[in-house]
């Protein structure tokens, strides 16, 4: 099965520089660029700390990778509503505006612009900062350009548009100019660990029969048994076993990445092997093949009741990051689906812990509904229409053998 997000291919290292490039797109609007989008966030928020205002107003429906950098930044979040069709609550918004709010940030979800514009004379007027996460589209097309600069500021994540396997921007308008730390060379290990992975991409994308695949594989499995048997205990020495503390602790894989935040990797600066990628990389190919994914999913996915689409029109200019369907009780159909070769994945599967310690009840409710409802299916550019067409098959034959399961 084909990976969920985007993965580097060698011809991704080789073809001559995409025009206009992403990193060309970036130096033209004047974005800064940090090692990721969790990067940005945490330095925007520093720098508006300094305000001496110390709330940001956050979407209750997230990433944690949001909400992790603000606090961390010395702010607090205060949660508005996301309402069930992925849309903000202007009105929940109002009610939280107050004079220790110096922010407020509104996400593009899954590409597709936040309404949030109704707001802006407002934030304005009480010098609240609007800031605009186009995490999930860095561009949009026709003409190809930076997506979103609609508010005060803006986010953005390359990696998950080309395979760069980091990447993160921050634009300031001109009537917003923060003052930024300078960033410094990412940490030695950090670097090691990134080019593994992103050479591991090359290597799969050349295939598993190939002599580079079948070498890797050998001297990966080689690099295995060393490691074991370096850190095998001794003669007598019994092996360490966690403390009840951290087992009580203990947070899941998935928790702990989307939780993961690093102060020094937010001082570093974005790789230079990124920055060639986003350099090399056909934006405009990119873009087109996602909405042509994206297109024939909403075409041909026809599930009986089980589930509905989200969002099914794909207005102008959009570069979605997925497409979106809803499903109830999600978490016991995703893993089945992907058992039959869809690459489908989650996002907001996990809120921050902040969110259910803080907000409303009425506004949980609504996050918690999507967390558990909201399922992604991949339309990234390693993927074809002919591929769409068989995800689409295979998700309306699930769905047509789940309804049947269940009424008899």
């Amino acid at each position: 099965m084909l990976p969920p997000h985007p993965e580097l291919r060698i011809t991704d290292l080789t073809k001559r520089p995409s025009t206009p490039s992403l990193s060309a797109l970036v130096d033209g609007a004047g974005v800064r660029r940090f090692y990721n989008a969790r990067a940005a966030i945490y330095h925007l928020a520093r720098a508006l700390r300094a305000d001496g205002r110390d709330r940001m107003l956050l979407p209750a429906f997230h990433c944690p990778s949001v909400v992790e950098p603000v606090l961390r930044a010395g702010m607090r979040p205060v949660f508005y509503r996301i309402d069930r069709g992925l849309q903000v609550d202007l009105d929940d918004v109002r009610r939280r505006l107050d004079g220790d709010v110096v922010a407020a940030l509104f996400i593009n979800f899954l590409g597709f612009p936040s309404g949030f514009e109704p707001l802006l004379p407002e934030l304005r007027a009480r010098g609240i900062l609007a800031v605009e996460d186009c995490a999930h589209a860095a561009v949009s097309i026709d003409p190809l350009e930076l997506a979103g600069r609609r508010a005060d500021a803006a986010i953005y994540s390359f990696w998950k548009l080309v395979p760069s396997g980091v990447g993160g921007g921050l634009w300031l308008s001109p009537q917003a100019q923060l003052k930024l730390p300078p960033l410094e060379r990412a940490p030695l290990k950090s670097s090691v660990v990134r080019a593994k992975r992103l050479a591991e991409e090359v290597i799969t994308g050349l295939g598993e029969d190939s002599l580079v695949a079948r070498a890797y594989g050998l001297a990966e499995r080689g690099r295995v048994r060393a490691k074991r048997w370096l850190t095998r205990p001794s003669a007598g020495e019994a092996a360490p076993q966690p403390s009840a503390a951290s087992v009580a602790d203990s947070i899941s894989a998935g928790q702990a990445k989307e939780y993961f935040f690093s102060e020094r990797l937010a001082h570093s600066r974005l790789p230079w092997m990124s920055e060639h990628i986003m350099s090399r990389v056909d934006l405009a190919a990119i873009v087109r093949a996602r909405r042509d994914n994206y297109r024939t999913l909403a075409a041909r996915l026809d599930p009986p009741a089980l589930i509905r689409s989200a969002l099914p029109v794909l207005p102008p200019r959009i570069s979605p990051l997925a497409y979106p369907v809803l499903v109830p009780d999600r978490s016991s159909h995703d893993l089945r689906l992907r058992e039959r070769e869809v690459p489908v994945w989650t996002f907001g599967s996990t809120l921050h812990r902040v969110l259910f310690e803080t907000a409303a009840a009425d506004v949980v409710d609504d996050a918690v509904h999507l967390r558990d409802t909201l399922l992604l299916v991949s339309v990234h550019h390693l993927l074809t229409t002919e591929d769409m067409d068989g995800y689409a098959d295979t998700i309306n034959g699930y769905c047509a053998e789940a309804v049947a399961c269940a009424s008899n």
